[in-house]
């Protein structure tokens, strides 16, 4: 396990870096004081590039290959989200280079890319670290009526969350590495008719650098079932069996392997009342077994609800409510994967606004609530509960079809009751810029 790294002249970043920040910070705000006088222009049509993407237009023939480079500073005022006493604020650098290949063959389409992000901290270096992004998915499709894709992914990054427990009981902030690995196939058959039948096979594995960890890395296999019923274009309904078979390798604190299974029977309704707007409701009742300890069996009823608008050509909305019980991967927030998850709720809505075709603004508020336990049926049975908001405002320029300039700010707490070796309370504010070229 490393300590944080003391502040030293061999810790400053290099001066190359403070350069590009400078640049991007500069050439931002320009474009924005520009741009913002412009808005009444038309509507533009282009995606504006988010820092993700690799900046191409929709709509537009492009090389198969491409090579993206990308530089992002910013300051982080709480590097691993730790509670008041410990918090280490520091200037982070991220390098990416990304190589794609997306390349039609016949009725099937190849879309590969690597990511290559490094990542280094000026004072806490003992953090800086080299991630990696692997994927590579296959879209298939026959003569006949089957189609569906197959997948891979491998994703290596810091896990920004403090770690307050060590062998010997003290406190210690910890570079924890989480690395996710994945795979899927899925299959579909009635491409000409109202009704299609779904299958699909997946597999997860999450695994950490840091022991502190070990409890929440998890061996997921699942496979399912379902029928799609689309009556009409803009209104389809599926059901689906599904069946996971889990295992946590290192269980809870005793360190003895927890192997579950869950059965989900799950329905959902898609509905587009309008040209503006679409909707996805799902529902489902899963039955969760645990082969460790006792009071490990729960009939659990889970569920979503996502919905899009979009008013005008320049205004859009994305409002997601999500709950359900962690079997490992539930998609909150990042840094909340954990084994004593019992229940989770996320609520999210993000707006877009596209002031013009090259300037465009976005604000986006989530907040996760959780219900963690440990031990249950135990003496020494521990639960928590927390609370976590994050507000995201951020703004993109593309002054070219090549070229990304952007600079956000995110402030981000969490709040917290019960046991302090389940969840901690912490307080962050991100902001930073990037810039982007692509090459395609």
């Amino acid at each position: 396990m490393q300590r944080v790294g003391k502040k030293g002249l061999g810790a400053q970043l290099p001066p190359a870096r403070w350069v590009i920040g400078v640049l991007i910070c500069g050439a931002t705000a320009l474009a924005v004081a520009q741009e913002a006088g412009g808005a009444g222009s038309g509507a533009g049509t282009g995606e504006v590039g988010n820092g993700n993407g690799n900046g191409v237009a929709d709509g537009i023939e492009a090389n198969p290959y491409s090579i993206s480079i990308s530089e992002s500073l910013q300051h982080d005022s709480n590097v691993l989200h730790a509670p008041a006493g410990r918090v280490v604020s520091d200037i982070v650098s991220n390098t990416d280079l990304r190589l794609g290949l997306d390349q039609w063959m016949g009725r099937q389409r190849l879309d590969v890319s690597a990511d290559l992000q490094y990542q280094r901290f000026r004072d806490s270096q003992a953090f800086n670290n080299l991630s990696p992004i692997l994927r590579a998915q296959l879209d298939w499709s026959t003569a006949e009526r089957w189609q569906g894709q197959l997948g891979l992914l491998h994703h290596q990054s810091l896990y920004r969350n403090f770690l307050a427990e060590t062998e010997d009981g003290s406190s210690q902030l910890l570079k924890n590495l989480e690395r996710v690995d994945e795979g899927f196939f899925r299959a579909s058959l009635g491409l000409v008719t109202a009704w299609t039948m779904e299958g699909a096979l997946t597999a997860f594995q999450r695994r950490y650098s840091a022991d502190a960890s070990a409890s929440s890395e998890l061996d997921r296999r699942a496979v399912e079932l379902g029928v799609r019923y689309r009556p009409h274009p803009d209104l389809s309904f599926r059901t689906l069996l599904r069946y996971t078979d889990g295992r946590y390798p290192h269980g809870e604190a005793d360190g003895e392997a927890d192997r579950y299974d869950r059965r989900d029977l799950e329905a959902s309704l898609q509905l587009r009342p309008s040209g503006a707007s679409s909707l996805v409701l799902r529902l489902a009742h899963s039955n969760e077994h645990h082969h460790q300890g006792e009071l490990k069996r729960a009939q659990l009823w889970s569920g979503s609800l996502s919905w899009k608008w979009q008013p005008t050509g320049k205004l859009s909305f994305d409002t997601q409510v999500l709950r359900d019980s962690d079997t490992g991967n539930l998609p909150l927030s990042e840094g909340l994967a954990s084994r004593d998850v019992q229940l989770g709720t996320e609520f999210s809505i993000g707006s877009r606004w596209q002031a013009s075709e090259k300037l465009q603004f976005s604000l986006n508020y989530q907040q996760s609530l959780r219900d963690l336990q440990r031990g249950q049926g135990t003496p020494d049975a521990l639960s928590a509960n927390d609370r976590q908001r994050r507000v995201t405002l951020k703004v993109d320029w593309r002054p070219s079809r090549g070229l990304a300039l952007g600079c956000q700010a995110t402030p981000e707490r969490r709040q917290t009751s019960g046991s302090a070796e389940l969840t901690t309370p912490y307080d962050a504010t991100v902001v930073g810029c990037y810039g982007r070229f692509v090459w395609q």
